[in-house]
């Protein structure tokens, strides 16, 4: 009776214990229970164990978790979470996701799509760009926001989860590649042009030295030709400035 109070009472290690080493049927009753009371303890062991690496898994990754019961109460926050919203699992589990988190101007998607979610809706995906979620303390250049219900052994939604991951570093990426790709296209527009400006460029620069020759330095027209093949001269190298801009190393 002890053992069987120490088991109630879920203390395990204590009510481990040696079976008496009888044949009649208190000595199979003991050595039954004695089997299950080792069996229990390595099951909560095990259970332990996966409870621990749950929620070491949920607490590294770097995506912020909120963890809300069907009436938005919040039961978990990681750390992710706790740098984006700068609030503290301490003060927010336990507390209704209104009453943490202040909604502000352009958090109505968001909030609308909890609401779904909670109703027995979908997993949803929102991006905000260049703004807050209602779970951040900061605006950022780009957050992902998932929503996806949290169902019960019945399939019943017991719950949601929210996950959110600032994107800004991949938004700041993308719009280099864009300014890449229209540099690029640039180059290529810059090579056309000057290759279309190099030959007329040509025959005047040619022209403007062949009206050169055989004039004498006090010759009336000899300034302005000069002039002409000089700037001619210029704009050959911008041209040339041009194509090596636009030449691919």
């Amino acid at each position: 009776v002890h053992q069987t109070e120490l088991v109630a009472d879920e203390n395990f290690d204590e009510a481990a214990f040696d079976p008496p080493r009888r044949s009649d049927e208190i000595g199979v009753l003991a050595r039954s229970f004695s089997r299950m009371v080792q069996r229990l303890a390595r099951g909560r062991a095990d259970l332990y164990a996966l409870t621990e690496l749950r929620e070491n898994l949920v607490r590294s990754i770097p995506v912020g978790v909120i963890a809300v019961d069907r009436d938005a109460v919040i039961q978990s926050i990681n750390r992710a979470q706790e740098q984006l919203s700068q609030v503290s699992a301490a003060d927010a589990v336990g507390r209704p996701v209104g009453d943490v988190f202040q909604q502000r101007d352009g958090d109505a998607p968001v909030l609308i799509a909890l609401s779904q979610v909670l109703a027995g809706g979908a997993a949803q995906d929102l991006t905000l760009n260049n703004q807050r979620s209602p779970f951040t303390a900061e605006p950022r250049l780009r957050y992902r926001v998932r929503l996806a219900p949290l169902r019960d052994l019945k399939g019943d939604v017991d719950g949601a989860v929210i996950l959110q991951e600032d994107l800004s570093d991949t938004a700041r990426l993308e719009a280099q590649l864009l300014r890449s790709e229209k540099l690029s296209s640039v180059g290529v527009l810059a090579a056309g042009v000057a290759h279309e400006i190099n030959n007329p460029l040509t025959t005047v620069l040619g022209y403007a030295k062949l009206l050169l020759e055989g004039r004498g330095e006090d010759d009336p027209d000899r300034p302005a030709l000069e002039l002409v093949a000089d700037e001619a001269r210029r704009v050959q190298e911008i041209v040339r400035n041009l194509l090596d801009f636009s030449r691919q190393e």
